[in-house]
């Protein structure tokens, strides 16, 4: 949907505004030097207003940061790592023998 709104405001912002386009289609443009505006710039507007109505509510929202174990986990990163390390080690063992 954001690449949607994106090619509707540039191609909206072509025909409708920039100067030297709107000019000999519509005979309408934006005034001074907005209508000197690159197509493209209104094109990433309208792409990110599009992404930004139509994304999924939560799609934001960042996990909360901390230095404690996810809930649900007994093990915290060091002990995590020394059990890999364990579990490394009784493979290479295995595979030895």
């Amino acid at each position: 949907m954001s690449s949607v709104g994106g090619l509707a405001g540039t191609l909206a912002w072509y025909l409708l505004a920039y100067k030297s386009t709107s000019m000999g289609i519509s005979g309408i443009s934006a005034p001074g030097i907005i209508g000197a505006i690159h197509p493209i710039l209104p094109g990433v507007a309208a792409s990110f207003i599009a992404f930004a109505l139509f994304a999924k509510k939560g799609t934001f929202t960042m996990p909360a940061l901390s230095a404690s174990a996810p809930e649900g986990d007994a093990l915290g990163a060091g002990e995590q790592l020394a059990s890999n390390r364990q579990a490394v080690a009784s493979n290479r063992q295995a595979v030895v023998s």
